[in-house]
């Protein structure tokens, strides 16, 4: 949930009563380095002198917090609500206690991962060991990070909510708000370029797409991408990729359109850079939609190949356009053929992202449905949803829109494909909402009725 907050916004839950005074400073356990946080001190903050309701702000003296408090106060209960995703703090707990074999159990034996994991932690600096919220939880620590301004902890931080990592995508956004006016400064004091601070513009608009702000978005990407045209022409690579992300904000047949007009540009000019071959996926996509079945394979063809050249055969966006291969021949009735990419894909997501990962959670599901609708294999189609329902509900939570549908689509395979009454009330007893589905909820009720009398 977002609000209307002051500068850098954190995502809001809850929030705490709030009252006129602040709490006396905290005793901190790590040692603070930066300034006092009341405006115009030049004294070191002191690490027992933080503010006792949020635990971020810091400050020299007593004199200091009170003087401060008017101005912290809005961005002390904004500080106060915001709150850690649990498979986030999971993370970053063991990252902080160097615990490789967590890491390594959840990439599939892999220790890429926490190779990857621990590169960009080792940038971000210690960021507490505890859960919940204390001076040393890990809660603290990020928004410690999130507000201090340090151009390296913050893209560390950023880097480490990305989809290539924890893919926590609220604070990636939030890691992406707060870099932007890092950059901004760092760029006036002539320590970044002009193009640098645009790259964090494009960056941030696709932090917002990811979260569905699309409006948002598609200002960052337009303003991107006149300012590339203006400081490197346009016709340069991030020229043309930041056309790219603004037609792809577009409606389908504009879309379509300007993803032609690019790819005639980018694949002769450009065919060394990988958004070339993004542009090539994304027109396989727009006409797979439109049920150009044939010419959207052409062009996932051309991205795969493209894609397997300049970034390799795992690189996560030569997974996605195999993927999307997959997705096609299901559409187009070939589940030999959307089986053997499904699987590809999955195999190599649970040991690069690992098997919790949303998108091998994803890619977990398509492969369950291509074993029901093309094989009718209904026992590994019931381990996957397994799978994946488990794997959801402990990194998204029981209530999420994407747990919902993996118990919905297992209830099915219940009622429909291998009736299992003590299976379908178990499901439905953990999910009763799936009574209230028109669809799923008559299949379930009739089944019940049929085979043990109504469900109360």
């Amino acid at each position: 949930v977002m609000a209307n907050l002051p500068a850098n916004p954190l995502t809001l839950l809850d929030t705490t009563a709030d009252n006129d005074a602040p709490d006396e400073p905290e005793a901190a356990i790590t040692a603070v380095t930066r300034l006092c946080d009341n405006k115009g001190c030049s004294k070191p903050g002191s690490p027992d002198k933080r503010c006792g309701k949020c635990f971020v702000a810091c400050y020299c003296s007593r004199d200091c917090q009170v003087a401060h408090w008017r101005d912290h106060k809005a961005q002390c209960k904004c500080n106060r609500a915001f709150v850690l995703k649990p498979q986030t703090e999971e993370h970053l707990m063991c990252l902080q206690l160097d615990f490789a074999k967590y890491f390594i159990d959840n990439f599939d034996g892999d220790e890429g991962g926490f190779v990857r994991y621990k590169e960009h932690f080792d940038k971000l600096g210690s960021v507490g060991e505890e859960a919940g919220r204390s001076i040393k939880s890990v809660t603290v620590g990020v928004l410690e990070v999130l507000r201090s301004g340090d151009l390296v902890r913050l893209t560390a931080l950023a880097e480490l909510s990305s989809r290539n990592c924890i893919n926590d995508w609220s604070l990636h956004l939030e890691a992406k708000k707060a870099l932007q006016p890092a950059l901004v400064k760092a760029h006036k004091a002539g320590k970044v370029t002009e193009e640098e601070v645009l790259d964090g513009i494009q960056s941030l608009g696709e932090a917002h797409m990811w979260m569905r702000q699309f409006r948002e978005c598609k200002k960052c990407y337009i303003k991107a991408r006149d300012g590339f045209v203006r400081v490197l022409g346009a016709d340069s690579a991030k020229a043309v990729h930041a056309a790219y992300c603004v037609a792809s904000q577009n409606e389908d047949d504009r879309a379509i359109a300007e993803y032609r007009r690019l790819w005639e540009v980018a694949k002769v000019s450009l065919r060394d850079e990988d958004f070339t071959y993004s542009i090539a996926n994304h027109l396989g996509i727009q006409l797979r939609k439109k049920g150009e079945h044939q010419e959207a394979k052409a062009f996932y063809l051309a991205a795969l190949e493209g894609q397997r050249r300049v970034l390799g055969k795992h690189h996560k966006d030569t997974l996605m356009t195999l993927n999307n291969m997959g997705s096609l021949n299901y559409d187009m009735k070939n589940f030999q053929g959307a089986l053997e990419c499904y699987s590809e894909v999955l195999s190599v997501q649970k040991r690069i992202l690992g098997l919790h990962h949303q998108e091998t959670l994803a890619s977990t599901m398509n492969l369950a449905n291509t074993y029901v609708d093309g094989f009718k294999d209904f026992t590994n189609a019931e381990e996957l949803y397994r799978f994946a329902l488990d794997g959801r509900k402990k990194t998204l939570g029981k209530n999420h829109p994407e747990t919902l549908k993996s118990a919905q689509d297992l209830a099915r395979l219940h009622v429909l494909c291998i009736p299992n009454k003590k299976k379908v009330k178990e499901i439905v007893q953990e999910f009763p909402f799936l009574l209230m589905n028109p669809v799923t909820g008559a299949h379930i009720r009739r089944f019940m009725d049929q085979r043990q009398g109504q469900i109360e």
